[in-house]
């Protein structure tokens, strides 16, 4: 699927709509975190029924607040999963920018507070990346208020049975795959309340695991023999053989992801001390690797330069996908 596979009406009411200059900044902020193709066409598709749906209200746009989105849900029909983080996420973006008002400050429930600490846990004790925390912390924040409601939490009371049906609410409402993620969930939150004492080793192990079958059979991958033919008929003369090449070296022997091959610069080749720093591209720390012994017995010759090569290519991000 095409990064911009919607239809031109679609862009137009983007580019021209009451949401303005707005939207590309937050397109663009989806794809720099590695976001599918798919998953971005979709919040365009939702982004433009929104300012359609505001220009036919004559809506002012410096009032949208959390109470415009409610009332847009309510009236439409028929609009995708992705609803919800679309329009959350242009209403951030705006915010930002200055467009319109600032998020009011409201009370928030007993269920709120103990959400917000066990999300201030996962960042600075456990180091989660910021995408997993947000995949989290909605989940815990439903199951303790269908327990609690908005009155006091009191997460001494949970029993193992309070979790399992939590779990199998989830089933009946949603696919195998989102119960999956909302047993993860529970199990990272029990292990933080056990963390700090408010619960016993019990209710961890209660949380009912998910059958959810992603790859049905063995992964598929290259024999040794036929990764080293590839190699070995890699052209080399051009810089852009040689960038290729060094492409499918690091694949092949450091198991780099594409998405941290797309990372690399320069600056990140120590030849000194044959290191390669590998950007994360999930909020985590940057780690240094070893270069490829290929590369780093005899960095002088020309066949042997192609990192360099990989990371002054001015234009090779576009084609990476397409040349290697």
């Amino acid at each position: 699927m095409t990064p911009n596979q919607v239809s031109r009406r679609t862009l137009e009411e983007l580019e021209s709509g009451p949401l303005g200059v707005q939207v590309a900044p937050y397109v663009a902020s989806l794809r720099q975190q590695q976001y599918a193709n798919s998953t971005v066409m979709n919040h365009q598709l939702v982004l433009a029924k929104f300012s359609r749906w505001l220009r036919i209200s004559d809506y002012n746009v410096r009032r949208i607040d959390e109470t415009t989105l409610a009332q847009f849900m309510k009236q439409q029909r028929g609009l995708s999963g992705n609803t919800r983080a679309a329009l959350i996420g242009i209403l951030r973006q705006m915010r930002d920018a200055g467009v319109t008002t600032p998020a009011r400050p409201t009370k928030r429930s007993d269920a709120q507070r103990m959400v917000a600490k066990y999300r201030q846990h996962l960042t600075t004790q456990r180091g989660l990346a910021l995408r997993r925390v947000d995949g989290y912390t909605p989940h815990i924040e439903r199951f303790l208020q269908r327990l609690f409601g908005a009155g006091p939490v009191n997460v001494r009371r949970l029993q193992p049975a309070d979790v399992e049906t939590g779990v199998k609410h989830c089933l009946r409402l949603h696919s195998r795959g989102f119960a999956r993620i909302v047993s993860t969930a529970l199990r990272s939150f029990l292990r933080y309340l056990l963390f700090n004492g408010s619960v016993g080793t019990g209710l961890t192990a209660a949380v009912p695991k998910v059958a959810y079958w992603e790859q049905r059979g063995l992964p598929r991958y290259l024999p040794v023999k036929e990764v080293q033919r590839m190699l070995d008929h890699c052209e080399r003369r051009t810089a852009l053989g040689k960038r290729n090449y060094a492409m499918l070296l690091l694949l092949a022997q450091l198991g780099l992801r594409a998405s941290e091959l797309l990372a690399i610069k320069l600056k990140d080749i120590d030849w000194l001390s044959g290191k390669l720093r590998v950007r994360s591209v999930k909020d985590g720390p940057d780690v240094w690797v070893p270069l490829p012994q290929k590369i780093v017995m005899n960095p002088i010759r020309p066949q042997c330069r192609q990192l360099h090569c990989l990371a002054r290519a001015p234009s090779w991000t576009s084609s990476a996908s397409s040349e290697a």
